[in-house]
């Protein structure tokens, strides 16, 4: 990556809430546009619509996760350390106010085993407050996610996008946590 010179501030601020809300003041549109693109990956469809000859018209070669607002760029949660990496490059310090939720506080006990390889990825998310876990069908997510939630010991939001994963979710977080399905 080339650098980019001229006036750059010393300082940037930023608040991590939802997202990560980086002040554009003082920035250059070469350097905002860096910060964008760590926001940004290659659309699957696009390729797989080239592949097959097929209109890539109204497909985006592009999917960009990162929204310009009037004083502010926003970027997933977890561009965070790769923003203040890029702005350090730039001899930019990112000053990042926590405005996260941390969640209601809960009393909860697993009530299972987990798996050699589950105990090695709890580790390892459990070091970091974001992450992604990923693993083929079958590995125990579900239930690695249970005991997550209970090494936590807060309330979580969890997200899915069909229903026999919500009854999924619903009857490990019961059994693993001895908790009510309702």
């Amino acid at each position: 990556m080339k650098l980019i010179t001229g006036p750059l501030p010393s300082e940037v601020k930023a608040v991590l809430a939802q997202r990560l809300f980086i002040e554009k003041t003082g920035l250059p549109p070469s350097l905002l546009n860096h910060l964008k693109r760590l926001a940004a990956f290659q659309n699957p469809e696009f390729y797989k619509k080239q592949r097959m000859r097929l209109s890539t018209a109204m497909t985006p070669r592009v999917i960009t996760c990162a929204e310009e607002l009037a004083h502010h760029i926003s970027l997933p949660r977890g561009c965070s350390f790769e923003a203040k990496q890029l702005l350090e490059q730039h001899e930019v310090a990112l000053t990042i106010d926590d405005q996260r939720c941390d969640g209601a506080p809960l009393e909860l006990k697993f009530n299972g085993e987990l798996t050699a390889i589950q105990k090695d990825a709890s580790r390892g998310l459990l070091e970091h407050d974001i992450g992604v876990f990923v693993g083929p069908p079958g590995i125990g997510k579900t239930v690695l996610g249970t005991y997550l939630v209970a090494q936590r010991a807060c309330s979580t939001l969890i997200f899915v996008h069909r229903k026999p994963l919500l009854e999924q979710w619903i009857a490990q977080l019961a059994m693993f946590l001895d908790i009510d399905e309702k």
